[in-house]
């Protein structure tokens, strides 16, 4: 890496240069990067928060044409309810969890609300009885997300959710109908006009080649409804891309290559703050921060749990038997356990020599052990591709941020002044 000498930058620079070493842009010659990486990874793997994605059920009421899950009827039964309960408590009481955080995962997990409903009350009252951090969350198709469910989840202290709609009404219901060909679309937007602005929403927009001119169409629907309007909670659409995950079980579809993807997606970040009522930036805005790993399966204390009590160190994972790690009820852990304990992005030369390696760690752990060509490498190209067009357009994004907060400030300083 170029090396400079404080001595020979001109005194006019030096408030410069005191910037970019506060932001780590410039660090001292004998700064071990990797050896602080590796470091971050490690307490990142020990981190004690006990991570819980719970599929109380793996069966689903749409059809979506490129899922690629195994579905399967039935849901999880108070034995292994109860299973789950006594492994939370043992682990709190243990010290190995410092605190809760669960998200609801499936199939579609709203076809089991009476499980939701009981596990969240005897975790809730275990965070209690141990005086310990709960969050959680759930990920929906969003077609059993009614007034009902939506104060159900509340109770429960769901504080955020993700629901899926892959663009206008006629593209949506051909791509995610009902598992008996009904339309979708209007049911899932009539449940997020339910419950806008009681808690965060996320709405992720699944793309391929086939509807990858719709997700503005979405953006203008969801804007007529009122969902950028400024509230207490957040609504973040965001885009994702349909891909082999399991290469067992292709998408019919036609798949973006990774460099398209990664171009339509920041395109979309900037339609979507153009909506938004612009209060923050994140998570609007993917834009290049440090992380610790790059996915919270290589946390020691994550665990993704099927209905039968298998757990699995990776959500996407639920569902495919040969991925077991282990089961809830015994202290026994599989040997699929090993190679998330021990994985290690510095031991790919490629990444270890990578100046994006703080921004993604290496990518994809799963894509690396699936040997998935497909995803292959590709984890950094958004920043490779588009570092200097994202540092440019957040620039613009903060830029209007400080305009309208110095446009507002006087009117509102004259608000307090007239009830004064």
């Amino acid at each position: 890496m170029p090396q400079v000498e404080p001595s020979h930058i001109p005194s006019e620079l030096h408030s410069f240069l005191s910037m970019l070493v506060q932001g780590g842009f410039l660090i001292d010659n004998a700064c071990d990067e990797l050896g602080m990486i590796r470091e971050r990874l490690k307490n990142a793997r020990e981190d004690k928060c006990l991570h819980l994605i719970i599929a109380p059920t793996l069966d689903c009421n749409l059809g979506c044409s490129y899922c690629y899950q195994a579905r399967r009827r039935g849901t999880m039964n108070i034995e292994v309810c109860r299973q789950i309960i006594q492994f939370v408590r043992e682990e709190l009481a243990s010290g190995e969890g410092s605190g809760i955080r669960l998200d609801w995962y499936g199939g579609e997990p709203l076809l089991a609300r009476n499980v939701i409903a009981y596990l969240s009350e005897q975790l809730l009252q275990l965070s209690s009885d141990f005086r310990c951090n709960y969050e959680a969350s759930i990920a929906t198709n969003g077609t059993l997300l009614d007034a009902s469910a939506g104060a159900m989840l509340l109770a429960c202290r769901v504080k955020s959710c993700q629901v899926t709609i892959d663009g206008n009404s006629e593209i949506h219901n051909l791509r995610r109908p009902y598992r008996d060909g009904r339309p979708s679309f209007d049911t899932i937007l009539k449940n997020i006009r339910t419950l806008w602005g009681k808690m965060d929403i996320a709405v992720r927009i699944n793309l391929d080649t086939e509807n990858v001119r719709c997700a503005e169409q979405l953006l203008a629907v969801f804007q007529e409804e009122g969902f950028f309007a400024s509230s207490n909670f957040g609504f973040f659409p965001y885009v994702a891309m349909v891909s082999p995950i399991n290469l067992c079980k292709l998408p019919p579809c036609g798949v973006l290559n990774a460099v398209e993807f990664y171009k339509l997606s920041l395109e979309f970040q900037q339609v979507v703050f153009a909506y938004s009522d612009k209060k923050r930036l994140q998570p609007i805005f993917d834009f290049p921060h440090i992380v610790n790993t790059a996915c919270g399966a290589l946390r020691r204390n994550t665990y993704g749990v099927d209905p039968e009590g298998f757990y699995f160190k990776c959500g996407l994972e639920i569902g495919d038997d040969t991925k077991r790690c282990g089961h809830v009820a015994t202290d026994t852990q599989w040997a699929q356990c090993s190679k998330w304990r021990t994985y290690d992005p510095l031991d790919d030369q490629e990444c270890a020599a990578c100046r994006y390696l703080p921004f993604c760690m290496g990518g994809c752990p799963k894509v690396q052990f699936d040997q998935n060509l497909h995803y292959s490498k590709d984890g950094c190209s958004y920043w490779k591709n588009n570092l200097e067009e994202i540092v440019r357009v957040y620039v613009q994004a903060t830029a209007e941020m400080s305009e309208l907060s110095s446009y507002r400030l006087p009117m509102e300083g004259s608000a307090k002044a007239a009830k004064s």
